[in-house]
């Protein structure tokens, strides 16, 4: 067991990835984590150098969009070892080796994230050097969370002769720029940007900018041959892309843009409704990445004031996790120790009511120091600041930290929380964060180590649920009437609220467009293309196909089923069914049929019409009964094709 330890603290999982550099997963016996370990094994000296080097750096640089450093030295057998998070997921190149392309905005999204590491890493005076699509990690796949990967080759700003060892340029032909690969004047920023452009391209054109049958007629093309224009390639692409992508790949350095904060400029000035990209000549008609979202100012007032007003209503079903958490308070104030509690759940779950309920609770029995902050901005019920509350729990007197919105503060705010939990160890303090999911997302399960407990909030039971909507509706209320609002709201308290005040207003079975805006925000979390195959899911209604899916995306099964799909069912979006209608068919359903009519109501029209009509199509050959078939086909605005499956249904019906 020995070989497959380090210092007693990391236990190597699996076989190693790599010749001289061996990569594992491992177990961190201390935190639990899953973490990535480099060994190096066998090295050169140079070897040893890019090592040490990149692990230098690694442990210098802190940005969201670069792989974490954590940990790093010596094995028992002498050998250098690097510790970094590790992360699920599959790199660009093997992304781009899919049969399904990356849609404009995908890539738009990948150049973004490449974008802001290089500005991090520029800002420290230090050049990748090797950027290329296999040093770019989509962490569970997402483009919109794409990290930099192995600053082995990297080095601080220098004159290109430094890069090159035995007549060799250092860093991958076909991505490197021209001064690059020359061996001539400075290596800086802008050969970065270069590289770049090139990975942009590949991403959009769907093939490699320099291309050849050796790594001669590579080098010949990068010094030789002018890069087209991707519009030469891809006709529909914006031209503000299509301008910032030439510019990138402009032979002489001055012509590109100087820094990676002018690309990120550029990138993000690029209508992303104008990045909608045609699909290929001859390809079947899919569904597009456009969707109709509540944007508007109202919408977003309205979703905050309902908010608000939720916190009038009774409160229910959250006993025992305000139970818990007044323990952990007691055991705070009794042991005169630190205690900090992390609740997750989506948006409109409870967690601020639960806070809230809380602050009223450790009010009542005598704690008055109570700061309450929002992403990081003092409330207006707050008693004291953050500074001040701090300062009474060092000065001994108890003190509550309530953090709502914690999935919108940095890096450095949720180190700095573990920094004061550790200087106070010995002092009354207590801290209640308030997240999303979203925050493991951002920040990994390391996010929860700061944390002496992490508890989710799961959707209201049922019987809590009829209770908060009897409060609204009254307790005269029709059974069914309080039946259909808990079905509808998926147990979550503020949808219980918006439904129940439509009922009384009225608007029967109308969305309101708070619950209908918070939905939204769920879905948002989603990438472009995990909330495109969620559209296209909802067309089928609360059940759907994988293999029905890929009609309506224009996708190949094994990209749908292996891509978004899995994305979906891991955030909980839709569950797997263990049989299905369909022979050879994965079956699914979605959890809960609000979020099936949110995602339903973000389709365009055009869109709604052509999904439809290629779910008929695909229903019709796998031989789905007329009245659903008459029914998509009457959405889809084909009235005969409708009205013959509609005859069929009621010959059959009568038949019966």
């Amino acid at each position: 067991m020995a070989d497959r330890e380090i210092r007693a603290r990391y236990e190597l999982l699996g076989d190693a990835h790599g010749a001289s550099v061996s990569l594992f997963r491992a177990l961190d016996r201390v935190t639990g984590k899953a973490v990535a370990v480099k060994i190096l094994r066998g090295a050169t000296p140079d070897d040893a150098a890019r090592f040490a080097r990149e692990t230098s750096i690694l442990a210098t640089l802190d940005h969201q969009a670069i792989v974490r450093y954590l940990d790093h030295g010596t094995t028992e057998a002498g050998e250098p070892f690097l510790v970094m998070e590790w992360l699920e997921g599959m790199t660009l190149a093997e992304r781009l080796a899919e049969p399904a392309p990356l849609t404009i905005s995908e890539s738009i999204h990948i150049a973004t994230r490449v974008a802001e590491a290089l500005e991090a890493v520029h800002a420290l005076g230090i050049v990748h050097r090797d950027v290329k699509p296999e040093n770019v990690l989509l962490a569970a796949g997402r483009p919109d969370d794409a990290r930099l990967l192995d600053f082995g080759i990297a080095r601080a700003t220098s004159p290109a002769r430094a890069l090159t060892c035995d007549g060799l340029v250092i860093g991958t032909l076909g991505y490197m720029a021209p001064e690059q690969a020359r061996g001539e004047g400075e290596i800086d920023a802008r050969t970065d940007l270069f590289a770049l452009g090139c990975l942009l391209f590949e991403c959009i054109a769907q093939r490699r900018l320099f291309a050849g049958a050796s790594e001669g007629e590579v080098l010949s093309a990068v010094l030789h041959t002018a890069a087209p224009r991707l519009s030469t390639i891809v006709p529909n692409v914006p031209p503000a892309l299509d301008d910032l992508v030439a510019r990138l790949l402009t032979e002489d350095p001055a012509s590109r843009p100087q820094s990676a904060a002018a690309v990120l400029r550029a990138l993000a000035a690029i209508d992303v409704e104008e990045a909608i990209s045609e699909r290929p000549s001859g390809a079947p008609p899919a569904l597009t990445e456009r969707e109709v979202r509540m944007r508007d100012i109202t919408a977003a007032r309205t979703y905050v004031e309902a908010s608000v007003m939720l916190l009038g209503a009774p409160f229910v079903g959250r006993e025992r996790e305000l139970g818990a958490l007044l323990s952990a308070l007691e055991a705070c104030l009794e042991e005169v120790s630190p205690r900090a509690v992390l609740v997750t759940g989506p948006p409109g779950i409870g967690k601020s009511r639960l806070g809230r309920e809380l602050v009223r609770e450790a009010r009542a029995r005598g704690i008055t120091n109570v700061a309450i902050t929002q992403a990081g901005r003092l409330t207006a019920d707050a008693s004291v600041d953050c500074a001040e509350a701090l300062a009474m729990a060092r000065a001994g007197r108890p003190a509550l930290l309530l953090i709502d919105d914690l999935q919108w503060c940095d890096a450095r705010s949720i180190h700095a929380l573990g920094d004061v939990l550790c200087e106070l160890y010995d002092r009354p303090l207590f801290v209640l964060a308030l997240a999303r999911p979203e925050l493991f997302d951002e920040f990994g399960h390391t996010a929860g180590v700061t944390f002496t407990q992490v508890m989710p909030l799961a959707p209201l039971p049922r019987k809590a649920a009829v209770e908060l909507a009897r409060g609204w509706l009254g307790d005269r209320a029709e059974a069914a009437r309080v039946d259909r609002v808990v079905e509808r709201a998926a147990g979550l308290p503020l949808v219980v609220e918006e439904l129940s005040r439509a009922a009384v207003e009225g608007r029967g079975d109308e969305l309101p467009t708070s619950a209908r805006s918070l939905l939204e925000t769920q879905i948002g979390a989603l990438d472009a293309e995990a909330r495109r195959t969620l559209r296209a899911a909802s067309i089928f209604g609360d059940v759907f196909w994988s293999g029905g899916l890929s009609a309506l995306l224009g996708h190949t099964r094994t990209t749908t089923e292996s891509g978004r799909l899995r994305v979906l069912v891991d955030r909980g979006f839709v569950v797997p069914h263990a049989g299905s209608r369909f022979a050879g068919e994965q079956e699914l359903a979605f959890r809960h049929t609000l979020v099936r009519e949110a995602a339903y109501g973000m389709l365009t029209e055009a869109d709604r019409a052509l999904g439809h009509a290629l779910a008929a199509a695909w229903l019709e050959q796998k031989g789905e009964r007329d009245g659903v078939l008459a029914e998509h086909y009457y959405r889809a605005g084909d009235r005969a094709r409708a009205s013959l499956h509609a005859e069929r249904a009621a010959r059959a019906g009568f038949r019966w």
